[in-house]
């Protein structure tokens, strides 16, 4: 089960006038490897991870010159989803009841699901001549074209809980950041309750990183140069 913490991934630029709920969700992941242990404590292994990332954005922008009370203006509820599937290899070390591992895996995703958007919305509200209220939002969504692998530096600490059997803690981190943005949300304008001229309300970014916590049960068995104990 993997716990994402969302480190770096979502980034406001901008005052923060509307909230922006943006958050990873939990999701599985499985791995299966070959270790080789050519020293009594140290090992290497190569393997292969089926790795699951899910997230979603949401919001509201109520109606500016309603805000307290009033119906939204505009909302919105993007959700994303993938499947990374990928080589891992990881350094081990071990002891009698536990094991710490480094890692890199690199994920090639597949089966997303995500919505692709490039649109602006605007409202201007009058009274006679004068404006009231104005707001222009700004919006896009580009999923595919920037999220095609993602590469973890994982850790990881198994404790001996049975024969065989041991609890995993770890954390993984996404390698390499690449210098566009799958989704970006700028809101402009002014409302019943900021200054009446147009101003910078929001300027909300999804970075594709990824960060996460992540807790199993690992089952080990072995042969030769590969068992499992000391």
């Amino acid at each position: 089960m993997n716990v994402p913490v969302n480190i770096n991934t979502y980034k406001e630029s901008g005052p923060g006038y509307y909230t922006i709920n943006a958050k990873g969700n939990i999701t599985q992941a499985g791995y299966i490897d070959f270790a080789w242990w050519p020293a009594k404590n140290w090992g290497l292994s190569l393997g292969l991870g089926r790795h699951n990332f899910k997230s979603n954005i949401e919001y509201k922008i109520p109606d500016p010159i309603h805000e307290a009370n009033g119906e939204p203006l505009y909302e919105n509820s993007i959700p994303y989803s993938a499947t990374g599937l990928g080589p891992v290899i990881s350094a081990h070390y071990r002891t009698e009841k536990l094991r710490a591992t480094i890692g890199i895996g690199d994920f090639s995703l597949s089966r997303q699901k995500y919505t692709s958007i490039s649109h602006i919305f605007s409202s201007t509200t009058f009274e006679s001549s004068e404006i009231l209220a104005h707001v222009e939002l700004t919006e896009e969504s580009y999923w595919n074209d920037n999220i095609v692998d993602m590469g973890l530096l994982q850790f990881a600490f198994e404790y001996a809980i049975a024969d065989h059997f041991f609890l995993k803690l770890g954390f993984e981190n996404s390698i390499r950041r690449f210098p566009t943005y799958p989704y970006t949300l700028k809101i402009i304008g002014f409302t019943e309750n900021t200054p009446k001229e147009d101003q910078l309300l929001n300027d909300f970014k999804m970075q594709n990183t990824f960060s996460s916590f992540s807790v199993g049960i690992s089952y080990i068995f072995g042969f030769g140069r590969f068992y499992v104990d000391k």
